[in-house]
């Protein structure tokens, strides 16, 4: 069975908009809302999903045996959702660190040429 409601979920953690999606997919935004509401598509266009939010297909589909694979599902989907979060902070950081850097090289270059 197809879990395509993740797909906002995705998309929420990773700021990108269902519409600019749909655009990476090649549908329209009304398209893609009715997919994840619908929890229905082609394999085809799932598979566009699963690339634009790079991601692997089998993450839309529940293996669902009981209740234990119910609750390791949903860890499985929260630990990817975190390792997400993270990637996108370790980003920010790195941008944060590169402008302290280069705020730091003007203040020593104004430092050294008033010395002059």
């Amino acid at each position: 069975m197809k879990d395509l409601s993740i797909i906002k979920t995705i998309c929420d953690t990773r700021n990108i908009s269902i519409i600019e999606l749909a655009k990476k997919v090649g549908i329209s935004s009304v398209g893609l809302y009715r997919v994840i509401n619908t929890n229905s598509t082609k394999v085809s266009t799932l598979e566009k999903i699963a690339t634009a939010l790079d991601v692997p297909i089998n993450i839309f589909f529940d293996e669902i045996n009981d209740e234990h694979d119910i609750i390791v599902k949903k860890l499985n989907i929260q630990i990817f959702l975190q390792d997400i979060l993270i990637e996108q902070r370790n980003r920010k950081i790195s941008e944060l660190l590169n402008e302290l850097l280069k705020s730091s090289k003007t203040i020593n270059k104004l430092i050294n040429d008033n010395q002059l």
